[in-house]
């Protein structure tokens, strides 16, 4: 009885790891020799088709060592579209970009080259637009808006993020909640400011700039006493997703006379915890045996 049980048991998770399976997405390997530019040209990639509007079932993998980079379409749209981009990889933006449902990864030392030009992450209601950052990747455009009219999402765990004008969150007349941008390591730099539509006070519901537990990450204006105390207070910037005030003591704000920069105090790693909990707790043996 308890075999059958346990056959039982293994067949239903089986078909269940199947199912999650046929339900992911697939490769799709940019080649190494493509005919041209377009991400929409199926000649471009490995096996049929592209993953242009096809986010649900197929993600583009580019790599940075295919002797031709892809370049977004001039009508700049990247509509439910999922895009890994590896090693190096480049993909440029020609003119003001909308996300509509789309997922970027940048890894290692890839880039999203959109010097001088608008990026609207998450546009369209209804979408979620999902941008992340890893390693050393580099993002450069004229001002990124987190979340224009749809949700957008970016995820920065490393690199860098260059801004000639401006970073805002929730940006549109109908700008939808939970827009956020979760700095975990790495550095944002904008020329001029950034802006924070708050749609909700609420942790969960709000737009925010977040830097999130154990961040390592900085938020740079390039003005000298740029004052972020009135967005950290009015909870537009906060800490693990954490409304703090201006005046509590995890807040770093440093200025070198060109540029006024944001960040956190480090907490200790575990690691760390532990040695000083264990130098403490031998001390104190010492102590009582003295």
């Amino acid at each position: 009885m308890i075999y059958r049980m346990n056959k039982l048991l293994l067949l239903g998770v089986l078909s269940a790891v199947a199912g999650s399976l046929a339900q992911a997405q697939t490769e799709q390997l940019w080649k190494p020799f493509p005919t041209d530019t377009s991400l929409s040209n199926n000649n471009n990639w490995i096996d049929a088709g592209n993953p242009i509007g096809d986010a649900a079932t197929l993600v583009g993998v580019i790599d940075g060592s295919a002797n031709i980079q892809p370049v977004i379409a001039f009508a700049s749209q990247l509509n439910s579209t999922s895009l890994v981009l590896n090693n190096g990889a480049t993909l440029t933006n020609p003119a003001t970009l909308n996300a509509i449902g789309a997922t970027v990864v940048l890894n290692q030392n890839s880039s999203f080259d959109s010097t001088g030009q608008i990026i609207a992450w998450g546009q369209n209601d209804g979408t979620v637009s999902t941008l992340t950052l890893n390693d050393t990747a580099i993002l450069s455009a004229l001002n990124l808006q987190v979340g224009k009219i749809s949700q957008g999402i970016v995820n920065q765990n490393g690199g860098t993020v260059t801004l000639s004008n401006g970073l805002s969150l929730g940006s549109g007349a109908t700008a939808s909640t939970a827009s956020r941008y979760n700095l975990a390591a790495g550095t944002v730099s904008a020329a001029n400011w950034i802006s924070v539509v708050s749609t909700d006070a609420g942790a969960d519901g709000g737009t925010y700039f977040n830097f999130t537990t154990g961040s390592t990450g900085s938020l740079t204006i390039v003005a000298s006493g740029y004052v972020f105390a009135d967005a950290i207070n009015a909870g537009k910037i906060r800490f693990n997703d954490t409304a703090y005030t201006s005046v509590d003591a995890i807040w770093v704000i440093t200025d070198d006379g060109s540029s006024t920069t944001l960040s956190v105090i480090p907490e200790p790693s575990a690691s760390a915890l532990f040695v000083g909990i264990s130098l403490l707790a031998v001390g104190i043996a010492r102590r009582k045996r003295a």
